[in-house]
């Protein structure tokens, strides 16, 4: 790039000097010159374009993260409570087997147990869904950050070469 820009202010130094024909011919490279100087500010305009949509998309995952994490630790705080729901269940059905009503009683309890081992049978499936879509979020934001790296790669050598041909404007 340094070396165009060297070149453009070569040929200005010649346009005041030689004929006509030879200031147009000189003025067509000077264009075209141009021309690559904003085709390259445009490149680094996309880059941008393209780092901010990493930026975004990497929040959005993170975000979706956070939820992730959040409701996990409900799914967690209900299996605790389920697991207490049980103890204190098998508590009630041994305090009155001697009962009188003692079938019925059982029968009760047993069924909450069903229920209560089943709702656990649920929260875990559902355990293992949240932590299967907290995998693929880091897995996604891991490819992100890839491309979010690439794209500052480039977007940094795009800015170095704009501004030293700026610089030799």
């Amino acid at each position: 790039m340094t070396s165009i820009v060297q070149q453009k202010q070569e040929l200005k130094q010649q346009i005041k000097i030689v004929s006509v024909t030879e200031q147009s011919k000189i003025q067509e490279e000077i264009d075209k010159i141009t021309t690559k100087i904003v085709d390259s500010k445009k490149e680094v305009e996309e880059l941008i374009t393209k780092k901010e949509d990493a930026i975004v998309e990497e929040t959005t995952a993170r975000t979706e993260i956070t939820y992730v994490s959040q409701e996990m630790h409900k799914v967690e705080e209900m299996e605790e409570k389920i697991e207490e729901q049980i103890t204190v269940s098998e508590v009630v059905i041994e305090s009155k087997k001697e009962d009188v009503k003692e079938e019925e009683e059982k029968k009760t309890i047993v069924e909450v147990q069903i229920k209560a081992f089943k709702k656990t049978q649920e929260l875990k499936s559902k355990t293992e869904e949240v932590r299967q879509f907290k995998s693929s979020v880091n897995k996604k934001i891991s490819k992100k950050e890839k491309v979010l790296e690439e794209t500052s790669t480039q977007l940094s050598t795009a800015k170095e070469e704009l501004k030293v041909v700026e610089s030799n404007i």
